[in-house]
């Protein structure tokens, strides 16, 4: 197995656990609070989604300093994109893929 593909399997196993951590922290929440969350519930799976299906696209570098990265990636991701405001699929995408570069 290549350092890139070993490299790659972390990122995907991380972001599980991420995604996994996030929904079992919201899922004790009352349901007001979870109404509250679901743009931040859409938000988290849209990121995850974005990555996994773009991790054969990441360079090996990038794929690195994110598996290294003590924060949450996709907590990190979240909170950049809440700072542009905007829910729009491609520019969502865009954004990602760039702060992942």
């Amino acid at each position: 197995m290549k350092i890139s593909d070993s490299l790659k399997i972390q990122l995907r196993k991380r972001l599980a656990d991420e995604i996994k951590q996030f929904k079992e922290q919201e899922l004790h929440l009352d349901k007001n609070e979870l109404l509250g969350d679901c743009f931040k519930i859409n938000m988290y799976i849209v990121i995850y989604e974005i990555l996994i299906e773009n991790t054969n696209f990441i360079d090996s570098n990038d794929i690195r300093k994110l598996v290294n990265q003590p924060a949450s990636i996709i907590e990190n991701l979240y909170k950049k994109w809440v700072n542009i405001n905007g829910d729009d699929y491609e520019r969502i995408e865009k954004f990602v893929m760039k702060e992942v570069a």
